[in-house]
Parts: structure tokens; sequence; C-alpha cells
């Protein structure tokens, strides 16, 4: 059936796509991680945030050491690395118990005074005990719920300075993430593809013109979500051509043009990739992450099931005349 056959082409495709994309994302997300991206932003929003206590106050310093504190990273040595999450109610907290300590802490220590009207280590007491009667009050609500209370009566003046700041910046922090991750992705994929040219006008032509190899794909989409055997399907019904072997043909080409010389390889790889409209096509593809092609592909997978469903009921209806 035609409409069938093109329907595993488009799944085919689709799964190749996600299997790239994912490939190209783990690569993106494990340097993110190295390079610590979210960490950063989330360090220039809290410094952002108390700076507004007092812009005197040496704000790096301060959210460098409330992201390496203890009590957000328990399972690190101190000071080994800093934590990518601290809520708001938390970082109050933080802010407040250091706050008598030395060093950075002392200036902040007095803005605090100043803001409050209240010594730190008395303002740290009364909010505890506070706490701890919101919970005795009403042991079913939220953590979050007992310490804002705690904090909104005891010293509000402070947690509607903070409060008022962190939720915005938090948004503002995910945003300055979420498009690092976009940028960097995007610049990975340019570079896979030039070490792996991934011709994506080659891919739909050899699914469209061998049946066998669309629906093999097909098949195995719908048995198994594991990434490791859906590429090997893809891989092994040669969709990437020879793009993953080595040496292959395009690197084969590189180096018959350029021997042994790094700098034309380093010039003459991109070029030649980026020179054929199917690889730049990939490119865009892959952009949309795999996320939208995982998406796509569960809902050509459910279209799959109802179309083979339909034809088998006309089958057996068919048999059952004659």
């Amino acid at each position: 059936m035609d409409v069938l056959h093109y329907l595993d082409v488009a799944i085919g495709f689709s799964l190749s796509m996600m299997v790239l994309a994912t490939l190209v994302g783990t690569t993106t997300a494990m340097w993110l991680s190295v390079i610590r991206t979210r960490t950063n932003n989330l360090q220039a929003g809290l410094e952002l945030i108390i700076g507004t206590l007092d812009s005197a106050l040496p704000t790096k310093e301060l959210a460098s050491s409330l992201l390496r504190d203890k009590m957000v990273l328990s399972w690190l040595p101190r000071g080994f690395s800093k934590t990518e999450a601290i809520g708001r109610e938390e970082f109050v907290l933080m802010l407040l118990r250091k706050s008598a300590g030395d060093g950075p802490w002392a200036e902040l220590s007095t803005a605090i005074q100043t803001i409050t009207k209240q010594s730190p280590a008395d303002l740290v007491k009364a909010v505890e005990l506070a706490i701890l009667a919101e919970e005795a009050a009403d042991p079913s609500a939220p953590a979050s719920v007992w310490r804002t209370k705690a904090l909104a009566r005891i010293a509000p003046d402070l947690a509607a300075r903070l409060f008022a700041q962190f939720d915005d910046v938090m948004t503002r922090t995910d945003d300055n993430t979420a498009y690092s991750t976009k940028v960097a992705s995007t610049a990975l994929a340019l570079v896979f593809l030039i070490i792996y040219p991934v011709n994506s006008l080659d891919m739909i032509t050899r699914l469209a013109t061998e049946k066998n190899v669309a629906t093999v794909l097909a098949d195995k989409a719908e048995k198994t979500k594991d990434p490791t055997q859906l590429l090997n399907a893809v891989k092994q019904q040669a969709i990437f051509a020879d793009t993953f072997d080595q040496p292959n043909k395009f690197w084969s080409e590189i180096y018959a043009t350029c021997g042994d010389s790094r700098l034309c390889h380093l010039t003459t790889a991109p070029q030649k990739a980026l020179s054929q409209p199917g690889v730049l096509v990939t490119w865009v593809l892959l952009g949309m992450g795999a996320p939208f092609w995982q998406g796509l592909l569960d809902k050509l997978l459910g279209l799959r099931s109802k179309i083979t469903a339909k034809t088998e009921d006309e089958r057996s209806q068919r048999a059952a005349q004659t």
C-alpha cells in the first residue's frame, strides 16, 4: 500500500533524525555541564538579588559561597563544586544564617541589620522559632509555606525585597540557560556535520526507493524505545551511508586532496561538507531538537498502527466473504 510505504518513509526519517538529534543533544548537555553554564547563570542571578540589599556588597563572593555551601551540596566535598538549583526560602534562610560570619558575611550582616533593625543572630533565632510554630500549627502544609509565613512575620522588609526579585531572576536564569543550550546545540550540530556529513536528501531517497529499509525501521521503532537498539537499526540499514565508517568516502576524498596537512583538513572539510545541500538541510532539521522528532515519531507510529489495523480488518472481511 503506497500510503503505508510513504508513512514508513516518514517514520524511518523521523527515527533517523531523532537518533542524530539525541547524539548532538547528549554531547551538548555534557559540554554545558563541564563549563557549568546553568550554575554560572544561577550565580549571576543571585548576585543581582544580593545587590538589592546593598550595592556595595561583594555580590560575586557571596553568591559563590552560597552555591558551594554544604547545605546544598551534601553529597560533595565542600568547595568542590556548585549547585545548579536553590529554593527561594532556602536562599533567604542561608543568607540570614551566614550573615553573622566573618569575611564578606560581615558586610552582609550590616546590610541586613540596616534593613531589619535587628541583629542577624537574633533574627535567625526568631525566624527558626517562627518556622517551628508554623509547622506545629499546620503540619500538613509544605515546608516552603512554613518558611514563607515565618519570614513574612519576623522579617517582612527583608523577605519582601528578596522575594520580589527571586522568581523573576530565576525565570531569566532558566531562559538564559535554554538560550545557551540552543546556541551550543546549533554550533555542535554544525561541527558534528562537518565531521560526519549526514545528507538528509540521500536519506529520504534511500528510504523512498528501498521499501524494505523503511519497513524494517518502522517495525523496529514500534517494538522498542531503546536508543542503542534504534541507533544500531539505523546504522544496519545504512541510512547514514558510510558516514560513520572510518575511513569513509568523505574523509578518503579529504585525505586524497590534502594528504597529511592539518591546515588543509581544517579548511577543506567544512567547505566540502557544507557545500552539500542535504547536509545543510540536516543542520536545520537537527535544530528542531530530539523532543520534536520524538513527538513526531510517536504520532506517526500511532497513525501507522491505525492504518495497519484497518488494513488487517479489510483483509479479514474479504477472506470471510470468499
